[in-house]
């Protein structure tokens, strides 16, 4: 053996020894610790335990926390145990152990550990501060408090499916609380109505219920339109389960619009239906609501079951009235209209291609579209069988150099999903009168939170419709799969942040996943943040649309604001999104630079599950309304001017 190898051999030796030391040290500092934890129990909980390796030392000292835990809170909760699953066999200890699992699931940032022994086996101690779980307690009273803020919001613009949904969740994370008799919240947003939630909110579901109405608007042979309202306004948007005869689908209303087909021999004034409240599959968005739904069975609100509304001559003609002033006010624009000379040749056109629709005759209107136009009609034909709602007196207006002529309602079915979607289709010209793009419209209450009296004197017609324009183009190109355009709204250098909710899952997953892009917000469980380059969004996008057979995404409660340099404009939207593989809910935001409107880029883009997890404050100011009080988005309006 020649000197080298000897002086490397000694080298390698000695790292061995000092790591050794090292560990040794380590160990016996984190046994020194252990102890001070121990001698300070009144400020901490822990718990212990030994296994053969790291994973199930971990996991058992878990299970020893949370008893200990969940002992000595009990007697400060005020526990439910009526309506709890499996109830013969529940006991209250069995539940609180339950609802403390559901706080320390999304809580690893606050719970530490130590590792006391390696051999013979592994010791592991895991504690949390007293102080740190009082802290968390109260987190979730405010997270209850803000479901109940944004349905307020989402009911007063006639979300109600938002409404509804919010509603329930808040009501299935109040069970949750130390003691749910005493929350209470401002309903109005003055401090004299505030309200307890344990009894208003089940109040407000069976409120919202009752006033919700679905009659007949019209019916050619197996299909039947439905006007929905709510208060005798029709509803922005609702989502109910009916019987087709063969199976169960669930369909969407959107402006009060809707349409079932039944089967042969069905009577439309038999079918019963069943409006969506408890939003059981979009849990998955919230890990400690779905491991609530594991304690506690879901409250049952008899006033969801309804029947369809088959009025006489006189009163389904007032229905069908109803059905298509809501049609006609979406196809109205903000802008003003050509003149009806002007206009001629594009309505034309729409109702030419409305006309192939119907009769299923699609290629005949081929020489009416560009290239790409064409594919996206076919495209669109192909998104779920198109099935015309209502073809109401469209409008056509001049933007820039285009013209837009809006819109056209229909139904979109999927043979292999129990969903349906209503969506206004609306289509776009270019200056050799060709059609080169269709897009699906947002709804009514979306486009008057961009088209405010506000924005439309600071920045005038032409940058409303630019906005409401670009967010109708960019979910419609998930929905068509336009890969290609959605590459040309991105800037080269985006920043692009995808986030998705993790579903409860070990300790050690967790630390983990925590390496990876795993961000703990203050308020809600673990969320999965991905920065990516267009290059890799782009990759992963195309993946996206291979394994999906459809994508629906649904546009509510949006905030524009304009950034200092004024060619900027920060867009903060509820997005709920849907697909055969997964869906969620949660807040998109898009910074878009427009200094070329023609082509606004998209220079910053993110996701996330609330519209601001760094600000929480626990009530509006007394002069706020729910509507005034608002979260924002990451870049929060202390960026915009």
């Amino acid at each position: 053996m020649n000197r080298t190898t000897l002086k490397v051999l000694s080298i390698v030796c000695a790292l061995i020894i000092g790591t050794g030391v090292l560990q040794a040290q380590d160990l016996k500092q984190n046994r020194r610790k252990a102890q001070t934890i121990r001698d300070a129990g009144d400020r901490y909980y822990y718990g212990e335990a030994s296994g053969k390796d790291e994973r199930e030392a971990r996991s058992i000292a878990m299970e020893d926390l949370l008893s200990k835990i969940s002992s000595s809170v009990m007697s400060d909760f005020q526990l439910d145990m009526s309506n709890v699953v499996n109830g013969q066999d529940a006991t209250s200890e069995s539940v609180m152990n339950g609802v403390i699992r559901t706080y320390t699931s999304g809580s690893v940032n606050n719970i530490k550990e130590l590792i006391l022994e390696r051999s013979p086996q592994v010791r592991v101690m895991r504690y949390i501060t007293k102080s740190s779980m009082d802290s968390i307690f109260n987190l979730r009273k405010d997270r209850v408090i803000q479901f109940i803020r944004d349905a307020l919001v989402a009911e007063q613009k006639k979300n109600i499916d938002d409404a509804l949904r919010l509603y329930s969740y808040g009501l299935g994370l109040l069970k949750s609380v130390q003691n749910p008799s005493s929350v209470k919240c401002a309903v109005n947003g003055i401090m004299d109505s505030e309200k307890t939630l344990i009894d208003w909110i089940p109040q407000q579901i069976r409120e919202i219920l009752r006033n919700l109405k679905t009659e007949v608007a019209e019916i050619d042979g197996q299909e039947v339109k439905l006007m929905v309202t709510y208060k005798g306004a029709p509803v922005s948007s609702v989502d109910f389960t009916y019987n087709n005869g063969t199976r169960n689908r669930m369909t969407s209303v959107k402006d009060g619009m809707s349409l079932i087909r039944l089967e042969q021999g069905m009577d439309v004034a038999d079918v019963e239906i069943q409006y969506e409240y408890a939003y059981k599959n979009e849990m998955q968005d919230y890990p400690e609501l779905e491991m609530m739904a594991q304690i506690y069975k879901a409250p049952s609100f008899k006033d969801a079951k309804a029947y369809i509304l088959k009025g006489n001559k006189k009163e389904m003609k007032a229905v069908q009235k109803q059905f298509e002033t809501a049609a006609q006010e979406e196809a109205t624009p903000h802008d003003n209209f050509l003149k009806r000379n002007q206009a001629k040749d594009y309505t034309g056109s729409v109702m030419k291609i409305a006309e192939a629709i119907k009769q299923k005759k699609y290629d005949s209107v081929k020489d009416l579209f560009t290239e790409e136009g064409y594919r996206m009609y076919e495209r669109l034909l192909k998104y779920g069988d198109a099935k015309i709602l209502k073809i109401p007196e469209l409008h056509c207006f001049p933007y820039r150099d285009k013209i837009i002529c809006r819109s056209i309602p229909m139904r979109f079915i999927y043979p292999a999903n129990r969903r349906e979607f209503v969506e206004d289709v609306t289509f776009t010209f270019n200056n050799e009168d060709l059609i080169e793009s269709l897009a699906f419209g947002l709804d009514k209450a979306t486009r008057e939170d961009i088209y405010t009296d506000g924005h439309l004197t600071s920045w005038g017609d032409s940058t409303c419709t630019m906005i409401a324009t670009f967010l109708e183009n960019y979910k419609t190109a998930f929905a068509l799969h336009r890969l290609d355009y959605i590459q040309s709204i991105f800037a080269d250098e985006a920043r692009i942040i995808t986030g998705s909710v993790l579903k409860p899952a070990s300790a050690q997953n967790r630390n983990n996943d925590l390496s990876k892009g795993v961000v703990q917000l203050k308020n809600h469980p673990l969320v999965k943040y991905t920065e990516q380059n267009k290059q890799e969004y782009i990759k992963s996008l195309e993946e996206c649309f291979r394994r999906n057979e459809f994508i629906n995404i649904r546009f509510t409660d949006c905030i524009v604001d304009q950034m200092d340099d004024r060619e900027r404009f920060g867009i903060n939207i509820r997005q709920d999104y849907y697909s055969n593989t997964y869906s969620d809910t949660g807040f998109l935001f898009l910074l878009i630079n427009a200094s070329d409107p023609e082509n606004p880029m998209i220079q910053y883009r993110t996701w996330q599950p609330e519209r601001d997890p760094s600000k929480f404050n626990n009530k509006p100011r007394k002069h706020e309304t729910p509507e005034e009080y608002r979260l924002w988005g990451i870049i929060t309006s202390g960026n915009f001017q």
